[in-house]
């Protein structure tokens, strides 16, 4: 056993021994790939190489791109957009898209698609906007707006009624979903349709039903038989029947309890009036016809009249569709979304703004408030102003400015005046969140509703936010422009926050990506502003010295006819010659990123 055990701990010390010895022998990167490559072509391993053949990954770590993606994206993600962002080919996308879709109920492959549940949510939630705004919704017409299939969008429909969804689907019809209210509303007008159309064209009301007089007299014996069990009679039936009018209160003394009374539910139009006009139209009744035939009218000529005041009520609340109603409807929710959606971009670029040192910040700020801030609340009072002025005062058309929200203001009710004073105030203040505060406060006060932004909405406008810039950056070729485009890109793409500046703040976006980007990005981006700064502050001296050409003329003259040009004029072409050649250098640091030392890190 002793020696046992020393074999077991030398051969332990053995074993650490080789554990912290350097490697004497190294493979080449060439043996790696031909290793690779064998295990690759003997199915032992499974890995994906990317498009331009300079990665390898593998296929969890590819779902878990794909998936991240997807999120990105709002939760709807084009497997050819994923081939552009992954550097992946298509066909390795669309087989793993398949296989997650599988395995995970959340997600689901259509079209070419790839579709989170919380994106479906959201549909159901847009959808129950509509519906309760119009009433009913038509899944072909969402088609258009969704760009799904009829057949696929009617079955996320239908599995989020009664939740996200709040309507009832058609079951003639499975493309149509309506609400309660829709149905409430046709039916009175039908109602009150047909209670038109069967009155008489002399205004006479129609003339009571016949009835039997064995039912009569079965109805007066059994009256008195009922009050000598019961104690007491119910108005209602007895008033709807073919008896006299009962007493206003009924008594008993066949017991000591007190009597019970019940009094008649008032009834439009009143009966005596009913009485008179039927003896003005019927003159040759008796007064005892007259009474019973007044009876007869009281209940249906209360129930039209019930029908037809809800049915004016509704118009005169909703509005006809496509009238005044609902253009004022449609435009109070256009406005809605675009607060919205303003607020969310401000709070985006807020928070990119804060990452600045606080002497950048405050330029960074007045920049929003004089921008996004100044349009989102200008458009406030721009509603305000349709509704309050006529569509031809100066108040109501054009561009607002302080003066005309001014004038607004003196114009609104006295429960708004005080909020919108605040935002007209904070307008022209130095504090974005103020502003914001203030706007909040306004539209609550206007009866408009802000909506909250959440996680996966803020990385769909970052998305779009790039997408948008990338766009510009494509077709630009002014050099000030570019050098702007691809700091504020550089900068989310480092960051992962969107940023709004002007253009004198590039100079502090590029010193902020110092330590941030790869230094041969930063080193091209300092190269790049460096020329900028040059070839504007040429462009400047250019313009100043115009004005001095008419007294130089002559000289220019005889240098031209020398062959010499002037120096200021080589200097400044030669900086715009080096400026066109980098601009696709420049480009290619957001069109082709790479990792980033602050990712890195």
């Amino acid at each position: 056993m002793e020696s046992d055990w020393e074999d077991i701990r030398r051969l332990a010390a053995d074993l650490k021994r080789v554990q912290l010895t350097d490697t004497a022998q190294r493979l080449s990167e060439r043996c790696v790939v031909e290793l690779v490559g064998r295990l690759l072509k003997e199915r032992r391993l499974m890995l994906i190489h990317s498009r331009d053949g300079k990665d390898i990954l593998t296929l969890d770590q590819l779902e878990r791109e794909i998936i991240d993606e997807v999120h990105a994206h709002g939760g709807r993600a084009n497997l050819p957009d994923l081939q552009q962002l992954l550097n992946v080919d298509v066909c390795h996308i669309e087989a793993k898209a398949v296989d997650m879709c599988r395995s995970d109920k959340e997600l689901t492959l259509i079209l070419g698609q790839i579709l989170h549940s919380s994106y479906l949510d959201r549909i159901g939630e847009d959808v129950n906007d509509r519906l309760q705004e119009a009433g009913f919704v038509n899944v072909s017409e969402l088609c258009k707006v969704y760009d799904l299939p009829t057949d696929f969008l009617t079955e996320v429909l239908r599995e989020r009624l009664g939740s996200l969804v709040s309507g009832r689907g058609d079951a003639l019809d499975l493309g149509v979903v309506y609400t309660d209210a829709f149905v409430s509303r046709h039916r009175a007008r039908i109602r009150g349709l047909f209670t038109a159309i069967t009155r008489s064209p002399s205004g006479a009301p129609p003339l009571p039903a016949p009835r039997p007089n064995k039912n009569t007299d079965r109805q007066k014996s059994a009256t008195p038989e009922f009050k000598v069990q019961s104690l007491f009679i119910r108005y209602s039936p007895v008033s709807h029947s073919a008896l006299e009018t009962p007493p206003t209160t009924t008594t008993t003394t066949t017991r000591p309890r007190a009597a019970v009374g019940t009094r008649p539910p008032p009834s439009y139009p009143p009966l005596a009036e009913v009485k008179d006009v039927l003896a003005k139209k019927f003159p040759e009744f008796d007064r005892d016809a007259i009474d019973e035939l007044a009876r007869e009218l009281s209940r249906p000529l209360s129930q039209a009249y019930t029908a037809a005041l809800q049915s004016a009520l509704l118009v005169a609340t909703q509005g006809e569709p496509g009238g005044a109603g609902s253009q004022r409807r449609q435009g109070r929710r256009d406005l809605q979304e675009e607060l919205s959606a303003s607020v969310a971009n401000i709070r985006l670029f807020l928070r990119g703004a804060l990452l600045f040192p606080d002497d950048v910040q405050p330029n960074l700020s007045r920049h929003l408030l004089k921008t996004l801030c100044a349009d989102v609340g200008n458009s406030v009072f721009a509603s305000l102003a349709s509704d309050a002025t006529s569509a031809s005062s100066p108040e109501a058309a054009g561009p607002i400015t302080a003066e005309g929200r001014l004038k607004i203001l003196g114009k609104v009710p006295e429960d708004l005046r005080r909020p919108l004073v605040k935002l007209h105030a904070m307008m022209g203040g130095k504090s974005v969140e103020e502003f914001l505060s203030s706007l909040e406060e306004a539209a609550e006060a206007c009866d408009l509703m802000i909506k909250k932004v959440d996680r996966k909405r803020e990385r769909q406008l970052l998305f779009q936010h790039r997408q948008a810039l990338l766009g510009q950056l494509g077709t630009c070729e002014d050099p000030a422009l570019v050098l702007h485009l691809t700091a504020t890109l550089l900068f989310q793409q480092a960051r992962q926050a969107a940023l709004h500046a002007p253009g004198r703040s590039v100079p502090s976006i590029v010193a902020h990506l110092h330590g941030v980007i790869p230094p041969d990005h930063h080193a091209l981006l300092l190269r790049f502003q460096s020329l900028v700064v040059k070839l504007l502050i040429g462009q400047g001296k250019g313009a100043e010295s115009a004005a001095a050409a008419s007294s130089s003329a002559a000289r220019s003259n005889q240098d031209a006819a020398l062959g010499h040009a002037p120096e200021g004029d080589q200097s400044e072409k030669a900086t715009a010659e080096e400026l066109r050649s980098l601009i696709p250098s420049l480009k290619e640091l957001v069109t082709k990123p790479r990792k980033t030392s602050g990712s890195e890190a």
